[in-house]
């Protein structure tokens, strides 16, 4: 019996771990999303269908999309590459990582610092850190949706 209910918790906290880890990669594809929402105008539906079962996906409206998201992102101009823009848009892009998740960090560390032990601690936090990263993420797709909304 004993080893039946440990079995059942162990299903139960996969479960959970795995449903949490589900939604951290669901905001995240969120704000992926959001940066390229500009060009999605280049891929037809059979397309976007078709992206859904196969990551790697290689056709003219592909590459014409990926040419509008390097333009957009600052790099791409004039069928040249400048590769000191790329440079600049990871320094900006890891600062801006860096800058958020020690946003995070500081607004759970003290709540999370008050559970009874390391379990919890760690529980507490990393539950936290998701609550932050999906309130972040969730108020920046609908300010995206509604400047969107204001242009049309």
């Amino acid at each position: 019996m004993k080893n039946f209910v440990v079995i059942v918790i162990l299903a139960l906290y996969f479960t959970a771990t795995t449903e949490s880890l589900q939604e951290i990669m669901n905001t995240f594809q969120k704000a992926r999303l959001e940066v390229r929402a500009p060009c999605l105008h280049l891929l037809s539906n059979e397309t976007l269908t078709t992206l859904k079962t196969r990551r790697h996906l290689d056709n003219p409206e592909i590459r014409c999309f990926k040419a509008c998201l390097m333009e957009r992102q600052g790099y791409l101009k004039d069928n040249k590459i400048f590769i000191d823009e790329y440079e600049k848009l990871i320094d900006v892009n890891l600062k801006r990582i860096k800058e958020l998740n020690m946003k995070f960090a500081r607004a759970c560390v003290n709540e999370a610092e008050k559970s009874e032990n390391k379990c919890e601690l760690a529980h507490n936090y990393n539950r936290c850190i998701l609550h932050q990263t999906r309130k972040h993420y969730n108020q920046t797709a609908e300010e995206n949706d509604e400047n969107q909304n204001q242009h049309l």
